[in-house]
């Protein structure tokens, strides 16, 4: 294929989610991301294209298949790729595979595509020039070329992983309350107006208890400032111990924390609740080494069934007056919520 005009070729470069070692001279606990190179094309191209892969000197995990399909079923699992296609290939070739490759990234953020396009034109087709190709090769053209290609391919989709790792991280940051882990509100009631958007359409019932934590002020008062805040982290880590996977905790307030159980209807609520009781009136919160003190906590209960709609304020409400109601009857209580 080097230097002729050969017949269809396409070369997924692919950043897997798997690592390997860096450099030995490097710290051993430092990880990168491996690349796979994929090459797809005739039987006949495929002999010259791994020589010239194999003798590039680069650590790249090499495959080779013959078909369309497999390279869009290796793409499916991997979350970056540089694709190095023929757009004269007709049919369901380069071109094909590239749009195949623009469904499944750009929508969804999958996969971050880098095209390289190549033609024995001196542009790309029409077909190929409408999907935004990132760069370009004309017929002939040396081995030393494309793999100069591939790696500015893979620096630039690992350069947009990173990018992206960085951007979710911050909006986990941003997400979550710096004290004790938790949701913070206004995420947490995103969450939730997403869960009760589930049981209107029937596909669930939903259970919310918000908990009032009692006697962290005075905690601090007594203690300090640090004495208080440990106490809050650490009955906050217990109730997260004891929910589901699939199960949230929000710091809604100072001394309040909403919890969300999703697939959780009316006849379990109280099970729930006395389970989160349970988590921390049964043994004590340790503050500091060899310092340790017994929280109490009053529970407000709502549930909603399948099929129903509140606001999510509302649903909060309900919470709210039940908590209003367990800690007026004194601490370690629990009120459930009429009419939700």
């Amino acid at each position: 294929m080097a230097g002729q005009e050969g017949a269809s070729l396409l070369v997924l470069a692919l950043k897997e989610t798997g690592t390997r070692p860096m450099d030995p001279e490097r710290s051993g606990k430092r990880r990168v991301p491996a690349a796979r190179v994929i090459v797809v094309g005739e039987r006949e191209d495929l002999q010259q294209i791994r020589e010239g892969l194999e003798g590039c000197g680069e650590a790249w995990e090499l495959s080779f298949l013959t078909t369309a399909e497999g390279a869009a079923a290796a793409l499916a699992a991997v979350p970056a790729a540089v694709v190095v296609a023929d757009v004269d290939r007709p049919g369901s070739g380069g071109a094909t595979i590239c749009a195949k490759i623009r469904e499944l990234g750009h929508p969804t953020g999958r996969v971050h595509c880098y095209l390289i396009g190549i033609s024995r034109l001196h542009e790309p087709p029409t077909e190929a020039a409408g999907l935004a190709i990132d760069d370009f090769l004309t017929r002939p053209f040396g081995m030393r070329d494309l793999v100069a290609r591939i790696r500015v391919g893979l620096r630039v989709v690992e350069a947009e992983r990173t990018l992206r790792e960085s951007y979710e991280e911050l909006r986990h940051v941003a997400a979550t309350d710096p004290l004790t882990g938790l949701l913070r509100r206004q995420p947490g009631m995103g969450l939730l107006k997403a869960e009760i958007a589930r049981v209107a359409r029937g596909q669930q019932d939903l259970t919310v208890v918000l908990v009032g934590l009692e006697g962290l002020g005075t905690t601090g008062d007594a203690l300090g400032r640090a004495a208080g805040d440990a106490a809050l982290r650490a009955t906050a880590a217990r109730y997260v111990q004891g929910c589901r996977p699939y199960d949230s905790a929000v710091r809604w307030d100072h001394d309040t924390i909403l919890l969300v159980f999703p697939h959780a209807s009316g006849d379990n609520a109280r099970a729930i609740a006395e389970r989160m009781r349970a988590l921390v009136a049964h043994a004590p919160i340790e503050i500091a080494p060899e310092r340790s003190m017994t929280v109490s906590a009053s529970f407000g209960v709502a549930t909603l069934a399948a099929g129903r709609t509140l606001p999510e304020e509302a649903l909060v409400e309900a919470a709210r007056r039940a908590l209003a109601e367990a800690r007026a009857a004194g601490p370690n209580e629990i009120r459930y919520a009429n009419g939700t």
